[in-house]
């Protein structure tokens, strides 16, 4: 795998350990384990993993896809969000 590049079974296979154990705890965390989470992702083509999608929808996570070539402009937690403007 070169550096910097992102294949659908790399995804897949680093989603889980990473990221929904990360939900899972933070939601705990929080005192709310079976609300909804939200996953923003850019829509490269490695993304579009059917198990690791069915398993994000099983855990309670909804996926929000940005078009491809566009997270510069639509990033949310950048453009205006969390920024002081």
């Amino acid at each position: 795998c070169k550096k910097g590049f992102m294949e659908s079974s790399l995804f897949e296979h680093q989603f889980e350990p990473n990221f929904l154990s990360f939900a899972r705890q933070k939601r705990e965390d929080m005192g709310c384990p079976s609300e909804y989470a939200m996953l923003f992702l850019d829509g490269h083509s490695s993304r579009l993993n059917h198990l690791a999608l069915f398993e994000l929808a099983m855990e309670r996570v909804f996926v929000l896809c940005l078009p491809s070539h566009a997270t510069h402009v639509l990033q949310p937690l950048t453009a205006g969000s969390t920024s002081g403007s």
